[in-house]
C-alpha cells in the first residue's frame, strides 16, 4: 500500500510540474492540440479517453478528476503524463541537432527510426517543403537508397504528401511499413537540411543527390581547365562515384552487370555470355539494364544532357580522348538509352504488376 501511495504521489508531482511548464505563453500554439498529436507508434497501454482532448483540456483538469477516469488506471496515466511531456518539451524540436537526437539519426540506412514520429514532427517537415516549394521534387530523387523505395513510388512528388496526416499516411491501404518509413526519411532528411531558414524570392532552392553534383563539378572543371580526360581519371572520377551510387540504390549484382557492359573492372562481354554467366535468361539481363537506367533517370535526370555536354567538349580536342569517348558513349547508352525507352518500359511493367 505504502508502495502504490508512493508511485501515486510522483505520478502527482510530474503531472502538477508539467502543466506548469505548459501554461506559459511559450506553449499557446500547443494548447488547441490534441494529446494524440504527440503518439508515438511504439507507444502502448494510450490513455485513450484522453486523446481527443487537447493538450489545454487536460492540463486545466486536476489529477484528481483524471484519477477517476474510468479504464484508466496508474499505468495509462503515466503515459498520458509523457504525451504532454512531450508537448512540453516541443520547442526544442524545431533545431536540427535536438531532433536528430531525438530521432537518432546519424545518416545511417538503419538509424531512422519512423515510430518516433509524431504528428508534430511530421506537420513541421511538410510545412518545411512548402514553405521553400519543394513539393515537385521526386521521392526517388533523394531518397538515402532506391532499393528501400517501390519502384512505382520513385517518380511520386513530395506534394501528394503535403495535405496529408501521419495517421492518413500510415492508413493507406497500398503503404505498409517500410513504405512509410521511406516517405517519412525523405520528408525529415529535407527538413534537417532546411529548418530554420527563410526562402528568398530570387533565388531558388534546389536539393539533388550528393554524387551528381560531384559529377558535374568534374564535368565542369574538365571542360574549364581545356584539358584532355585519360581514361584513367574518367574511371577514378566518373565511373566509378557513379556505380557506387548504383550500388547503394540497386545493389552488387547490378553493379556487376554494368561493369561487364562497360569492361570496367571486369573483362567486357555480351548479354549473351552474361546471361551464362548468372543463369538468368537474356530478357532478365535487359530487364535489369532497364532498372539501372531507371534508377539513373530519377536520381541524375539532368544526367544525359551532362555527358552529351562532356562528349562534345572531348570531340573538341584534337587526339588524347578516344579511349574515354569510347567509354563514354558506352556509359550514355547504358543509362540513358535514346528516348529513355528503357526507363519506360520500365516503369510500365511495375504499374501494370
Amino acid at each position: 500500500m505504502t508502495s502504490l501511495l508512493a508511485d501515486d504521489s510522483r505520478l502527482k508531482h510530474s503531472f502538477e510540474a508539467v502543466c506548469e511548464r505548459l501554461r506559459q505563453p511559450d506553449f499557446a500554439e500547443q494548447w488547441s492540440r490534441p494529446v494524440s498529436d504527440w503518439v508515438q507508434r511504439s507507444d502502448r497501454r494510450l490513455p485513450i479517453p484522453f486523446l481527443d482532448r487537447t493538450v489545454g483540456e487536460v492540463m486545466h483538469t486536476a489529477y484528481s478528476s483524471l484519477v477517476q477516469t474510468a479504464s484508466v488506471g496508474p499505468k495509462k496515466l503515466a503515459v498520458l503524463v509523457v504525451l504532454i511531456e512531450r508537448a512540453a518539451a516541443e520547442p526544442e524540436y524545431s533545431t536540427p541537432i535536438a531532433l536528430e537526437k531525438s530521432l537518432a539519426l546519424d545518416g545511417r540506412e538503419d538509424s531512422f527510426q519512423p515510430d518516433l514520429v509524431t504528428e508534430v514532427m511530421w506537420e513541421k517537415w511538410r510545412e518545411t517543403v512548402r514553405r521553400f516549394e519543394l513539393g515537385d521534387l521526386l521521392l526517388g530523387s533523394i531518397a538515402r537508397s532506391l532499393s528501400r523505395l517501390p519502384s512505382v513510388l520513385w517518380r511520386t512528388r513530395l506534394e501528394t504528401y503535403l495535405d496529408q496526416s501521419l495517421h492518413q499516411l500510415r492508413s493507406q491501404k497500398t503503404y505498409g511499413k517500410k513504405r512509410v518509413a521511406v516517405v517519412l526519411e525523405v520528408f525529415h532528411d529535407v527538413h534537417r537540411m532546411l529548418a530554420g531558414g527563410n526562402p528568398v524570392p530570387r533565388l531558388n532552392t534546389e536539393l539533388k543527390s550528393a554524387f551528381t553534383r560531384r559529377l558535374e563539378n568534374w564535368i565542369r572543371h574538365k571542360r574549364q581547365s581545356l584539358e584532355n580526360a585519360q581514361e584513367n581519371e574518367f574511371i577514378e572520377q566518373f565511373v566509378e562515384p557513379l556505380l557506387a551510387q548504383l550500388h547503394l540504390d540497386l545493389g552488387d549484382t547490378y553493379v556487376e552487370l554494368v561493369r561487364e557492359r562497360l569492361g570496367v573492372g571486369a573483362e567486357s562481354i555480351s548479354v549473351r555470355q552474361q546471361s551464362q554467366r548468372h543463369r538468368v535468361t537474356r530478357a532478365r539481363i535487359y530487364q535489369m539494364l532497364d532498372e539501372c537506367s531507371a534508377a539513373m533517370a530519377v536520381r541524375w535526370p539532368s544526367g544525359k544532357c551532362q555527358l552529351r555536354s562532356l562528349e562534345e567538349y572531348l570531340l573538341t580536342r584534337a587526339t588524347g580522348n578516344e579511349s574515354t569517348l569510347t567509354l563514354l558513349r558506352k556509359l550514355t547508352e547504358l543509362f540513358y538509352p535514346q528516348d529513355y525507352e528503357a526507363v519506360e518500359r520500365h516503369l510500365r511493367s511495375q504499374l501494370v504488376s
